[in-house]
């Protein structure tokens, strides 16, 4: 888990979604025509005869006609959610902390917020100048920043008339939140790259602060009982199965309450 096969994992994940999808959308087509496979010995509206021999028979076939369309519409649906997965996690553009590349591309996302932060105050400069005239202004913001006519409509003709040209002061208020929450995640991924690979044991409890996967994994000794599961879970901690621990990510923090989540285990 973690950076050593981000990418594997990540091209594993679209392909299992594929998958089901596929999966789920031939199993579908094949509801649907044992549905009509069914009645097709039944002529088109032919009516139940109430009290004929074959009435019985009539009612099991069209119920069985029904309960697979029912069948082959629920499996189209689960298609559909798997194939709107997969395209999702193609489209995924977040900056996984578990991507190799994560500081790299950190790093140039605070570039590009801190560019933006300064053309947008340097925009409003310009459209609340007293120097220029409009006509001048709306020169600058065609030649200096390539702002079509439709951008600088908005931005010389505010919705309310209590509103300064220019970006509204919320735009600058949320880029400056974006950017503070960039720069803690640098901090936060350059702290765990001061960290070192360690492991040690509590008790019974194992306890492995594995760096390369940044996470904090739990060994306990045997299956949990459910009441102590939902500790751990309201810990934040979750189950691997390919690790076959629980984990969270790292952190002095999570560390800490690893050690303590194990002395509480070590105590029942």
């Amino acid at each position: 888990m973690g950076k050593s096969n981000f990418h594997e994992r990540k091209e594993a994940r679209i392909a299992r979604y594929q998958e089901l999808a596929e999966k789920n959308k031939v199993a579908s087509d094949a509801a649907y025509k044992a549905s009509h496979d069914a009645v097709k010995n039944i002529p088109m509206g032919q009516p139940i005869l109430v009290g004929h021999h074959s009435e019985n028979q009539h009612r099991r076939t069209l119920k069985r006609s029904w309960d697979k369309m029912d069948k082959s519409i629920e499996l189209s649906n689960k298609s559909d959610y798997y194939a709107e997965k997969a395209k999702a996690a193609e489209n995924n553009t977040s900056i996984s902390s578990d991507d190799p590349d994560a500081l790299e591309k950190l790093n140039e996302k605070l570039e590009s917020l801190l560019e933006k932060q300064n053309q947008m105050k340097m925009i409003n400069k310009i459209c609340r100048s007293k120097k220029l005239a409009e006509v001048e202004i709306i020169e600058k913001l065609k030649t200096e920043y390539n702002l079509n006519e439709i951008s600088i409509k908005s931005l010389l003709n505010p919705i309310y008339s209590f509103e300064k040209k220019g970006f509204p002061s919320y735009a600058l208020r949320n880029n400056n939140g974006r950017i503070r929450q960039v720069k803690q995640r640098i901090s936060k991924l350059k702290s765990i790259e001061k960290l070192e690979n360690e492991s040690f044991t509590i008790g019974k409890v194992e306890i492995n602060v594995n760096v390369d996967d940044i996470r904090v994994e739990i060994y306990f000794p045997y299956i949990l009982e459910e009441e102590f599961r939902k500790k751990i879970k309201s810990n934040g901690f979750k189950w691997s199965r390919y690790k076959s621990a629980w984990q969270k990510q790292i952190s002095k923090w999570n560390i800490e309450d690893a050690k303590k989540l194990a002395k509480i285990f070590n105590e029942l």
